[in-house]
């Protein structure tokens, strides 16, 4: 099948569609044609290693992936004050993704979904469900679509601090083989245990280490690695007063440019701590959506910040022109399929061929009705993003530009109009002669 049949087979299947439905069958393509097309496999190949991994893992923990004799400590303030011991569950989402975490409440292993704030009956208020590893679907994302995009992996470290059952360490190897070395930092004996004897099976290249203890005995090892990745590793394993201890540290250790990864963001996990440092003046935040926020450490932010705010304003900017293109385009073809040749006007009903082109334009225009409809759609989304972004973000530089962008418009307005004026004042003087000069030679003065 050559590229126009393949196409019209397309336009013809989107036609075919629920108009509701076509963002859907986008993001599916999306997401199935980037395993398809992922080289020799390997993307396929190393989640089902994970999962393997996974499976062999739980035979040595229970659902949460805690160890015996390991203490939680459920926060009484800050972003996750609302989790504790009654109304919380804690799921290794590594272990379990969500269609099993589903029948694990089925058989009675979770508590319900929602329960009564008073009563604690299963009604009103949700239950929470708490992780401390990534599942794998994101940890996939995050190796192999999100991170490539900030981080040039070729001889880099990565260190995971609490690194616990491994998630991080495994992914980091089979995801990314360019990494030179990765490290996982963990405090629990047992867990470093764990660790060791998956990585029998996954580091041929003798490129994992697993330390064991507390982060802040490895400063030599912070100090030289490129990535950090954190899976909100103190709120629930340390008091308010050790956790500022632990960013500080954490802080003084972190060299220029290495690249941090966390879930949640740090602003959000330390909000409620009383730290001796803003958060914004050691980290510049270069993605904050979903499962992670991905800053690099720097020295002074504010230059850094503004190319990264610009380079999002281009990003959006791209957008904009890519669904403008996408709506003008379409309709371009919609109109030039509408049309009528006088060959069509004159042909006969019964005459099949051009019967069969018709009902081919007819699914064609209905296909890229629905793409424009789509763009327009993405176009509102783009608005309200936009709109958002400025509201939540120090966007200093764009009020400033616009004000010059006023301002220099402003003085080119004062230019044009004043030469308007003296244009008019030419053509009135213009206009004065001439009158004078008709009335001097036909007599028509009073």
């Amino acid at each position: 099948m050559d590229l126009e049949e393949a196409k019209n087979k397309c336009l013809e299947v989107f036609s075919s569609v629920n108009p509701n439905d076509i963002q859907k069958l986008l993001d599916f393509l999306n997401i199935t044609t980037k395993s398809m097309y992922d080289g020799d496999g390997n993307r396929v190949k190393v989640v089902k290693k994970l999962r393997s991994i996974s499976k062999k893992l739980r035979k040595n923990t229970d659902i949460s992936g805690n160890l015996p004799g390991e203490k939680i400590l459920w926060p009484t303030e800050g972003s996750f004050s609302d989790c504790d011991v009654e109304s919380t569950d804690q799921v290794d989402a590594f272990l379990y993704d969500d269609i099993e975490l589903d029948g694990l409440r089925e058989k009675g292993l979770l508590k319900p979904e929602q329960y009564c704030a008073r009563c604690k009956s299963s009604d009103i208020v949700e239950n929470n469900v708490i992780s401390h590893s990534l599942s794998i679907n994101e940890l996939e994302y995050l190796f192999c679509d999100l991170l490539p995009l900030y981080v040039d992996f070729n001889g880099k470290t990565l260190i995971d601090i609490g690194s616990r059952l491994g998630a991080i360490v495994y992914a980091a190897l089979l995801f990314v083989p360019d990494l030179a070395a990765v490290k996982g930092i963990e405090i629990s004996e047992g867990h470093c245990k764990l660790q060791k004897d998956i990585l029998k099976d996954v580091d041929f290249n003798n490129k994992a280490e697993i330390l064991e203890g507390d982060f802040r005995s490895f400063s030599y090892e912070l100090q030289n690695a490129n990535l950090i990745t954190m899976n909100n590793v103190f709120t629930f394993f340390a008091s308010p007063e050790e956790q500022v201890r632990c960013w500080r540290s954490l802080k003084d250790n972190l060299k220029k440019e290495t690249v941090i990864v966390h879930n949640h963001s740090i602003e959000y996990v330390t909000q409620h701590l009383q730290l001796d440092f803003r958060i914004a003046d050691w980290v510049e935040v270069l993605y904050n959506f979903y499962i992670v926020t991905i800053m690099k450490r720097t020295q002074t932010t504010s230059s850094r910040s503004v190319t990264t705010k610009k380079l999002i304003v281009s990003e959006y900017r791209r957008n904009l022109k890519h669904n403008i293109r996408s709506l003008s385009e379409n309709f371009t073809h919609i109109l030039q399929a509408s049309k009528v040749s006088q060959d069509e006007a004159n042909a006969k009903p019964s005459n099949a061929g051009l019967m069969a082109e018709h009902y081919t334009l007819v699914n064609e225009v209905v296909s890229r009705t629905a793409l424009m409809a789509r763009a327009a759609d993405d176009l509102l989304k783009l608005t309200n993003s936009i709109r958002e972004f400025l509201i939540l973000r120090d966007f200093n530089f764009i009020s400033q530009a616009a004000e010059a962008g006023h301002e220099s418009a402003k003085t080119e307005f004062d230019k044009m109009f004043e030469k308007y004026t003296n244009f008019r004042a030419e053509l009135a003087n213009i206009s004065a002669d001439i009158d004078n000069e008709l009335c001097d030679n036909t007599g028509l003065r009073n």
